[in-house]
């Protein structure tokens, strides 16, 4: 271990350090069965709680306690390595990322170096955002929530000691976590993204670890009992570690399990344990918040080569993230610590600004940044074609966060020739209805994200109102009409799961009636029976069509093919074969005809049209027909045509 400790060095925070750190890298590398190692991000808030609320009290209590140095503790240690990956990632995009991407990285350095980067992806949630693992600085929405408490705490602080010392300042932090918790508690359930992301919801975490400091400032534990409450603290760290996944409401009630578990270590306060002061711990504590920041862009990387599942990949990114976090440490942190605290505060605060404003004006140059044959041509047009969807996605397809009742769209001109019912792949295809119908009149859309269009389905998406909604559907649609109805849903994902990473990937999106944990076999038996059930009652008043599930891609098809242009320039033929094909979408095809057969529906096969001699292509004359894995784009799309049009003649 390099360099000299500080006197009160505490070896057990330090080692709680490297376990969270080492839970996050596990997690996001896709490490198996650490599903739940997001927990350390929450391990984290705690331990910055501590040693916050043990900095401005204490100061406060001395009289010395001074904000400007405070935060100026906070920016020499933190900033310097948060610019330093910027500017890293900057030269690295320049030479490998398409123009959109491009951009997209330069918006979230303008956030992640003015520490308000958890409130742009915030505002970026949604079903149709970006993925995750695509966005380079993802991680540092964490750093934000923590900056944003820097700034704070120590005002809250500083004005409940001017009042009544003290008592208001311990009034100040239970009223603080009291309040954030339950915030928390009810967002997850309300607002999951603003949960996650939002210091409201998260202050209670970091407040927590003030709690335990005050609790114990004046106590020492015995020997024995101090065993016994760290070893029941790291029990329920590694319950959250090893039990939850990216499917537990996160953060709310469930984030109590590692929160308690991390009060409990630090209550424990020992500083010989195996589990915190052995030396390798020892050093990843250390150099954990240079590991935090490299990892993360390792792991994008990985994802954007395609490699994120390729084992010998997963552990040479462990390895040099690693590396890059020791060398990050020693000659970035460090060092630019040292060398700003040489200088007055008021030198150092300059020369922290001067960083600040290369990196931003850098990054604002990226965001505006659009210079020809920077990258191929043909890699900035395949990179386009993710943004190939319909213009209304937005406002026409239903989610969580609107109301089943809102009005539907309506696309074309002239009296209704026909509704199309279903989810984000009915939206997909909306516009090649549309179209069909174009010479008669318009088209109807009644859909909602990630709900297939059964009777009594129930959604395990967070928040989803997906039975309400068929219910809507349902009740609207049982009026005698000879307008057709045309189901059209991501039948397959719904009730096997999503064959892309996702966390439903290969478990049943839906369920039926109280057993949320039903098996595949359990929820396919009940879905055949209500489906032909749905089927039947809406054609008693209007005739009613089937869509059969539409291809779905192993892969995203326009990213896949822009960095195989980028890399390999050339064009890469993107398809999966009619057997698997049938493979997967078999039994769907079973259900739908037996409630066609019952029910007097009739079936539209989509394959003839987006397959031939035995492959289902996802890219076709130099355009992907996707713009992810599954839904068929705008280009793509325009193939359906001639399949709805005899609906309409």
């Amino acid at each position: 271990m390099s360099g000299v400790l500080p006197k009160k060095f505490r070896y057990d925070i330090n080692g709680l350090r490297a376990w969270a750190v080492v839970a996050v890298i596990l997690f996001h590398f896709g490490v198996p069965g650490f599903a739940g190692g997001f927990a350390g991000v929450d391990i984290f808030f705690v331990i910055s709680g501590l040693l916050m609320t043990q900095i401005i009290v204490t100061g406060l209590e001395s009289n010395s306690f001074s904000f400007g140095r405070f935060m100026f503790a906070r920016a020499k240690r933190i900033f310097p390595t948060l610019a330093a990956l910027c500017l890293v990632l900057l030269v690295f995009g320049w030479f490998w990322l398409p123009t959109l991407d491009y951009q997209k990285l330069g918006t979230h350095i303008v956030g992640a170096a003015l520490f308000i980067s958890n409130h742009k992806f915030y505002s970026e949630a949604g079903y149709f955002d970006a993925a995750s693992y695509e966005k380079w600085l993802l991680h540092s929405w964490s750093l934000s929530v923590e900056w944003q408490f820097y700034l704070l705490l120590p005002l809250v602080l500083m004005l409940a000691w001017r009042w009544r010392g003290k008592q208001a300042v311990l009034f100040s932090l239970l009223a603080i976590a009291f309040v954030s918790f339950v915030l928390s508690v009810y967002a997850v359930e309300t607002n999951p993204s603003a949960a996650f992301y939002l210091l409201p919801f998260r202050a209670w975490e970091m407040v927590s670890g003030g709690l335990v400091w005050w609790v114990m400032r004046h106590q020492r534990l015995s020997q024995t009992a101090s065993k016994v409450i760290e070893l029941c603290g790291f029990g329920l760290i590694l319950t959250a570690i090893f039990g939850f996944n990216g499917a537990t409401p996160w953060p709310g009630g469930y984030a109590l399990v590692p929160v308690l578990g991390a009060i409990l270590v630090l209550a424990a306060n020992r500083q010989v344990s195996p589990l915190t002061a052995n030396p390798l711990l020892a050093r990843v504590g250390l150099i954990s918040y240079s590991l935090y920041l490299w990892h993360w862009p390792i792991v994008v990387f990985l994802a954007y080569a395609g490699e994120q599942s390729n084992p010998i990949w997963i552990v040479a990114g462990i390895l040099l993230t690693l590396i890059l976090g020791e060398l990050s440490y020693r000659f970035i942190e460090m060092r630019c610590s040292n060398w700003l605290g040489q200088f007055s505060l008021k030198k150092a605060a300059w020369v922290l600004f001067g960083m600040l404003l290369f990196v931003e004006l850098s990054a604002v140059a990226t965001r505006h940044m659009d210079i020809e044959g920077r990258l191929p041509q043909v890699v900035e047009q395949a990179s386009q074609e993710s943004f190939d969807r319909h213009p209304r996605l937005e406002e026409c397809l239903l989610s969580s966060e609107r109301n089943v009742t809102d009005p539907s769209c309506i696309h074309g001109n002239g009296e209704v020739q026909a509704v199309v019912v279903g989810d984000s792949h009915a939206n997909a295809v909306i516009s090649s209805v549309a179209l069909a119908a174009a010479d008669k009149g318009s088209v109807v859309e009644m859909t909602y994200n990630g709900c297939s269009t059964v009777i009594g389905a129930k959604s395990r998406v967070h928040a989803s109102q997906c039975e309400q909604f068929n219910q809507h559907v349902l009740d609207t649609l049982s009026t005698p009409s000879e307008i057709p109805v045309i189901l059209i849903s991501r039948l397959t994902g719904s009730v096997f799961g999503y064959n892309e990473p996702h966390a439903f990937h290969n478990t049943p999106v839906i369920y039926f009636g109280e057993n949320t944990e039903q098996t595949r076999d359990d929820v396919y038996q009940d879905f055949v029976i209500k489906q032909t059930e749905t089927v039947c009652q809406l054609s008693q008043y209007r005739p009613v069509y089937l869509v059969r599930p539409f291809p779905e891609m192993d892969v995203d098809v326009p990213k896949v093919r822009a960095r195989h242009l980028m890399f390999a320039k050339s064009e890469r033929d993107i398809f999966i074969t009619e057997q698997a094909y049938m493979r997967r979408h078999a039994p769907i095809w079973q259900a739908q005809d037996q409630a066609a057969v019952a029910c007097g529906a009739k079936v539209l096969n989509p394959l003839p049209y987006l397959c031939s001699n035995g492959q289902c292509m996802g890219t076709k004359d130099g355009h992907s027909l996707y713009y992810d894995s599954n839904h068929i784009s705008e280009y793509g799309n325009k193939l359906l045509t001639p399949m709805f049009k005899p609906l309409f003649q």
